[in-house]
């Protein structure tokens, strides 16, 4: 039976006096890869954040590898919504995932033969190797995205969260990227949050519907029956493979 990584019971978190999330109960276990969706607002990003012990909940209970998630940050890798760097900066593709190693040393010290082979695992991965002596800034969007997954699994964590990874990817580049995803789940669990379900929804093996509070957990198939009841509105599903529509009458 496949092991349970992180429990969410019961969890409630609050911002200036507003619920973000109410009563969310997850489970995730080993080897998943699972899509978080919901309405903008919903507390999706939240719900990352409370995983990698990041935000605290006033009520409720969160374990990660049968523990507190700050007690346990080396196994997990986090790429945020928005990463926030300046392109100007001169710095290379190798020394970007470097940084995500900064945990495990003293800044001040030199990185070690062993820092430096971790990091080119890290970039062969995802398909980038023979980019780590490149300007960070010479990449594509896409490439980009890839070193920053590079980055966030360079410490060879088991749990990955990444928090809306393909918004600026165009449909070629997310297809592309959602297959890296598909790799990755062999060694690790994978979380990602995404708007796009038609695409995300072919490689996913589960769904969690947030608004708020959870309104579906599991398979596929179910969670594409409760996405009305989510988005408290007619649904337009863009399906992927042979492309089609499937409408309802959406009333003002």
């Amino acid at each position: 039976m496949t092991d349970e990584i992180v429990s969410l019971r019961n969890i409630w978190v609050k911002y200036d006096g507003y619920n973000v999330l109410e009563d969310v109960s997850l489970s995730i276990f080993e080897n998943d890869l699972i899509a978080i969706i919901g309405v903008n607002g919903g507390g999706k990003s939240t719900l990352l954040k409370v995983i990698a012990g990041l935000v605290k909940p006033f009520k409720g209970e969160v374990k990660v590898f049968n523990n507190k998630p700050e007690n346990v940050r080396d196994l997990i890798g986090y790429l945020p919504q928005y990463s926030l760097f300046d392109l100007n900066f001169p710095i290379t593709v190798l020394n970007v995932v470097l940084t995500g190693l900064l945990g495990r040393r003293l800044l001040l010290k030199s990185y070690s033969r062993e820092h430096v082979q971790a990091a080119l695992e890290a970039l062969k991965t995802v398909k980038m190797t023979g980019f780590e002596n490149r300007p960070l800034n010479s990449l594509s969007g896409g490439q980009i995205q890839r070193v920053l997954i590079a980055r966030a699994i360079v410490k060879k964590p088991r749990l990955l969260l990444l928090d809306e990874p393909t918004s600026s990817l165009d449909p070629d580049m997310q297809n592309s990227f959602y297959e890296l995803l598909l790799q990755l789940k062999k060694d690790m669990s994978v979380v990602v949050v995404s708007h796009d379900i038609g695409v995300i929804s072919s490689y996913v093996d589960k769904m969690a519907c947030l608004n708020k509070r959870l309104y579906y957990h599991g398979p596929v198939e179910g969670a594409l029956k409760t996405l009305q009841e989510v988005y408290q509105c007619p649904v337009e599903l863009i399906a992927h493979g042979i492309p089609h529509r499937v409408l309802e009458r959406h009333e003002k």
